[in-house]
């Protein structure tokens, strides 16, 4: 005989009827279903009480709520099952509006999908301005740390001896090595981590842009490709500052303008005739940033979709509207591990500087938020176009340039 009301009475009341649903051999009559269903709703009705904030818990109303829907789902009865679902969204409604801002950006998510589950789709499409308005509160009342290193000038002539050379074109090939992100070396971060803090490791981060969360960052157990985009974007950010000085010191030591850069990014062709390519860097070099992503961003991605070519990439896909047409592959797609593989010992190492630079919202995102007219004025300036010029080096430092061949015979190959 099984004791009915110990689940409501219960603190712990799930183990009751956890207990009891998952064993096959309790024995439960139907009538002692119905008690535990009865004990159930008492749960959800205790913690559901917005007015006893010694009793209200919106996880423990999620909890009972999702073991009644599946009793109720069992017996086919939907209207039960949309009164639980309105139960959950009511819970974490009520609590959103209880704390901060940046609480309330979290939970009020279980609140939207619960009233999208329960088809009131108007109080789903209110909950998502209640996030929008939460995470841009929550923006502006975070605050800026920074903290300064002082690096003597002794160990900063010591890096430029190592990165500038004689010449232009090593100097370019020599900055492109330099400031490559190495997979290797965040990975190995990321172990280091998990070593001396776990619970860092452990903690999972949301990240916001205006008023949208763009991204989740889970643990580095369970999301390791974000945590290393997340990483190799915090690379990118502390060696801004070292890949200005190399610049500044390569522009005083070889008078390098946005020709130059142009001629050494297109030496093995990734660029078409070039011409685009010189009109960015040409703004680049007059400090018209607007202007030179908007140009060089696109060509970024142009010429790595021809260099993934040359590797055996598709550079096309079926279009998802028009059979038989094809469309371009975008940077997304070409970021993936089966490129990695086509363009030889340092590809998984290109595709993840890459990637991190500029497809995932993950990491720094800025192609796709410049496609999509999401990259704030401010946010195209001196430091991101650094890292812009750095990947046409980069693109142009990966082949061997095509030699011309004697007497004028035909062209010669990049290998």
């Amino acid at each position: 005989m099984i004791c009915t009301g110990a689940a409501s009475a219960f603190q712990m009341w799930w183990e009751v009827y956890d207990a009891l649903e998952e064993q096959p051999k309790a024995g439960m009559t139907d009538a002692e279903r119905d008690a535990l269903i009865t004990d159930l709703e008492a749960v959800l009705a205790r913690v559901s009480d917005t007015s006893d904030p010694g009793k209200f818990d919106p996880h423990s109303v999620e909890s009972a709520a999702n073991r009644l829907m599946a009793h109720y789902r069992r017996k086919g009865q939907a209207t039960e099952i949309q009164r639980l679902n309105l139960s959950i969204a009511r819970a974490f409604e009520h609590f959103g509006k209880l704390g901060d801002p940046m609480l309330a950006s979290m939970v009020f998510h279980p609140s939207m999908d619960a009233f999208h589950a329960a088809g009131m789709e108007a109080d789903a499409h209110r909950i998502l301005s209640l996030i929008e308005k939460s995470n841009e509160e929550s923006i502006a009342q975070m605050t800026r740390h920074e903290h300064r290193v002082e690096i003597p000038q002794e160990t900063v002539e010591q890096f430029l001896e190592q990165v500038i050379a004689e010449t232009k074109d090593e100097t370019f090939s020599r900055l492109a090595g330099e400031f490559l992100i190495r997979r290797a070396d965040i990975e190995a971060s990321l172990s280091n981590t998990a070593k001396t803090s776990p619970l860092a490791a452990m903690i999972s981060r949301t990240k916001l842009k205006g008023n949208r969360i763009v991204a989740n960052i889970g643990s580095i157990d369970d999301a390791p490709m974000g945590r290393l985009v997340d990483e190799a974007n915090s690379h990118l950010l502390f060696n801004t500052a070292w890949l200005g000085i190399a610049m500044t010191r390569a522009k005083e030591r070889h008078s390098i303008s946005g020709d130059n850069v142009a001629e050494f990014a297109n030496r093995t062709g990734l660029f078409g005739d070039g011409r685009l390519l010189r009109a960015g860097l040409s703004a680049w070099a007059a400090d018209d940033f607007i202007k030179a992503a908007h140009i060089l961003v696109p060509q970024v991605e142009a010429g790595f979709r021809t260099l993934a070519g040359r590797g055996g990439r598709p550079t096309t896909k079926p279009h998802p509207q028009m059979k038989q047409a094809r469309m371009v592959v975008t940077f997304g797609d070409m970021l993936v591990e089966e490129t990695a593989a086509t363009l030889g010992k340092l590809g998984r190492d290109i595709v993840l500087h890459l990637r991190a630079l500029y497809a995932d919202p993950r990491g720094h995102n800025f192609r796709n938020d410049l496609s999509h007219g999401l990259a704030a004025f401010e946010s195209i300036d001196a430091g991101i176009m650094l890292w812009v010029v750095h990947s046409l080096l980069l693109l142009g430092a990966w082949l061997k340039p095509i030699e011309p061949a004697p007497d004028g015979q035909g062209g010669g190959g990049a290998s």
